[in-house]
């Protein structure tokens, strides 16, 4: 028996929702699926992932695909970690939200073909500003799925189905950025703690700054400036945004920037350039310190990684020393 264009419809749209690619037959573990009549109708809401709770007890890897990037995370007896940077640990609290936002979202209505022509790609292969979610087990794919945001809408593309489908759901975490999925916490140090700072490099004269009775920051025998005040204050603002093992650096380090904390622990950072980035390495010293437990912990965060800095610390790090110096300079110490 012949099938009909809404037969072939329905049967393409069961076949994407399972997580099947056009090169790829494993089998998904989605067997849900909801669908719009032959005339494009919408005939009901409900889950796109009906059973995708029953199935997470056999999630082994997710791999987040966004335009000029990505992340893998993989599933090991001790926790999850981003395979795609060295088995750094991975913040789970985002990665729980994104389960629970894949077991909430809903399919609304497949687009029709007119609004599908004149809609940029999603995937991100292509050049889209689309998400791709990839969840796996060792048999197969679970969830094959591209998500963006067009005005007021959520898009969605399953697999390799060119078709797009509005959806809705809860709300997601910045999906598309590495430090949202990295376990990058642990650098908090409040400002007051910091008594002296200084920042060394090659091409440019020493910079020594220290804290003023006023508990401000100024230079060695200069003024007070806000871009001395952020230099100073760097481990205090310290958020990376990558991370790698810091073996892969190779090269002299272009910068020093030291820290002595009031308890006299110094935390040396040595920057390398990388990938188009700046990347901090870290060591500590405790022999002048009060006790020794801070550094350990400090030592087991980044004892043999390299974290990327913000574009805007980077910037601060490079500024020239006389406009360090300059009581006018207003450089930003975060993005």
């Amino acid at each position: 028996m012949m099938m009909t264009p809404g037969d072939i419809a329905r049967r393409r749209l069961l076949l994407g929702l399972t997580g099947l690619t056009c090169l790829a037959a494993a089998t998904a573990g989605v067997v849900g699926w909801v669908r719009t009549n032959p005339r494009g109708r919408l005939d009901k809401s409900g889950p796109l992932f009906p059973r995708l709770g029953h199935e997470l007890t056999s999630l082994s890897q997710i791999e987040i695909i966004w335009r000029g990037g990505g992340l893998v995370m993989r599933k090991t007896n001790t926790g999850w970690v981003a395979a795609s940077r060295d088995s750094f640990p991975i913040n789970e609290a985002p990665l729980a939200q994104l389960i629970t936002s894949l077991k909430a979202l809903r399919y609304r209505r497949a687009l029709t073909m007119p609004a599908e022509a004149q809609t940029p790609p999603l995937a991100p292969a292509l050049g889209g500003d689309g998400i791709q979610l990839i969840l796996r087990r060792s048999d197969g794919v679970l969830v094959d799925l591209t998500l963006a945001q067009r005005g007021g809408l959520m898009l969605a593309q399953i697999g390799a189905d060119p078709q797009l489908y509005q959806v809705s759901g809860p709300t997601w975490p910045d999906l598309g950025t590495p430090q949202t999925w990295l376990a990058l916490d642990g650098f908090e140090i409040a400002p007051e703690r910091i008594a002296t700072a200084s920042l060394t490099r090659l091409d440019q004269p020493a910079l020594d700054i220290v804290r003023r009775p006023d508990g401000g920051f100024a230079p060695v025998g200069g003024k007070a400036s806000p871009a001395a005040t952020d230099v100073a204050l760097l481990m205090a603002r310290f958020a990376p945004v990558d991370v790698m093992a810091a073996r892969r650096l190779s090269g002299p380090a272009r910068l020093r920037h030291q820290t002595q904390l009031k308890s006299g622990l110094m935390i040396t950072l040595e920057a390398y350039v990388a990938q188009g980035q700046l990347w901090a390495v870290f060591r500590v010293d405790p022999r002048q310190a009060a006790t020794d437990q801070e550094a350990r912990s400090l030592q087991a965060k980044t004892q043999g990684w390299a974290f990327a800095l913000t574009s805007a610390q980077a910037s601060l790090l490079e500024t020239p020393t006389a406009l360090i110096l300059s009581a006018g300079a207003t450089p930003a110490a975060s993005d």
